[in-house]
């Protein structure tokens, strides 16, 4: 997914929706989420995209928010 940052961000702040859907204009939104059926079909597509990189640069972060 995308994680839109709105214009007038100010630093420090976070411009959070009140109602759903948020207003990318206007506050931070999730966009294009990509939805997996089964804890296995995100496994695979992560090992998919890890074997096209470099053996030297398979490293990565997973951060979970919430």
């Amino acid at each position: 997914m995308d994680v839109t940052v709105p214009p007038a961000h100010v630093l420090g702040a976070l411009e959070r929706p009140l109602t759903l859907a948020p207003d990318p204009r206007t506050e931070f939104a999730l966009v294009n989420p990509t939805l997996y059926g089964t804890v296995h079909a995100f496994a695979d597509e992560i090992d998919r995209h890890l074997a096209q990189r470099p053996r030297y640069s398979r490293e990565m972060l997973v951060f979970v928010h919430g």
